[in-house]
């Protein structure tokens, strides 16, 4: 994602330009498997894709040395992890249900051998059995954690997770499961990756970063941005940013303009703001809601 491209908006029978920036993402050539895996309602994408020949979906790493007679008495159902830090669209996620609980101290100077290596922004949770919650784990936690969840988010505008940097952050987990005794499915990489670039694919097609401007009765050129995946109701903010230009036009002279100073029409301006709507409503079908945490994190 770097290269600003432009896109014609056709306002009536006039061919004016309005300039629309879009910051593009690495690895263009994935348009239509992103299409294909982001189609529908409710899309796991994670399930999609995944080669059907010898690899397996998950790999089972099962805790070394003698397991306890009864199983740990945990909830039967954990809540979700916490979408500022991590989710099954933008991350890949790997649960490790240890036989004793290991001290996230211990935890942490291992990932640290390895997750230096990884750009990608990666997260460790641990489950509170007292408050029943998700916490994030840090170099100066003194808890001790049964069950912990390794997450690495897949894409941002910079582009997809590399191969090389998910291999580093899956033998990793490995590590860990084996070396505390830990019982972990880690997806198959060939399947993550086709999810990673889907869904980095997906996100360059909606981020979009309008630009207005006024030009002032004396040539001086005031911009307005608006970053339209990481804005909630991006028509009612668009609607905001008009007013404060139309403001400043009424005190300081000049007129609405795009990046070129050609002057913006009503009927353009109307273009635009539908233009906007569009590009969130399709976020919001595909579970990336335009301003919300899961969003702030991709388009980041």
């Amino acid at each position: 994602m770097n290269d600003l491209q432009t896109a014609l908006i056709a306002a009536g029978s006039a061919a004016v330009v309005v300039v629309w920036a879009y910051n593009r993402w690495q690895e263009r050539s994935h348009r239509k498997l992103a299409e294909k895996v982001f189609h529908g309602g409710q899309p796991d994408i994670l399930m999609k894709g995944q080669p059907d020949e010898a690899e397996p979906p998950t790999e089972r790493i099962e805790p070394r040395g003698d397991a306890p007679e009864e199983e740990k008495d945990l909830p039967p159902n954990f809540p979700p992890l916490p979408e500022e830090w991590a989710d099954d669209i933008a991350d890949c996620a790997i649960r490790i249900d240890f036989v004793e609980a290991v001290p996230a101290a211990s935890l942490w100077a291992v990932q640290e051998s390895w997750s230096a290596r990884v750009s990608k922004a990666l997260s460790w949770l641990g489950f509170d059995d007292h408050a029943g919650a998700w916490r994030r784990l840090t170099a100066e936690d003194a808890g001790r954690y049964s069950v912990v969840c390794a997450t690495l988010q897949l894409a941002d505008r910079q582009g997809a997770v590399p191969d090389s940097e998910l291999s580093v952050f899956l033998d990793g987990v490995r590590q860990i499961a084996r070396q505390f005794s830990g019982l972990a499915e880690v997806p198959a990489q060939d399947g993550v990756l086709t999810h990673a670039r889907a869904l980095d694919e997906f996100c360059a097609g909606v981020d979009v970063q309008l630009d207005i401007n006024v030009v002032g009765a004396d040539g001086t050129l005031t911009p307005f941005t608006l970053d339209v995946p990481r804005v909630a109701d991006g028509q009612a903010v668009f609607d905001r940013m008009l007013a404060m230009a139309r403001q400043l036009i009424e005190e300081r002279g000049g007129m609405l303009a795009d990046a070129q100073r050609n002057p913006l029409s009503d009927d353009m301006i109307a273009a635009i703001r539908a233009r906007i709507g569009e590009m969130q409503q399709k976020m919001a079908e595909n579970r990336i809601p335009a301003g919300g945490a899961r969003a702030l994190r991709l388009f980041a």
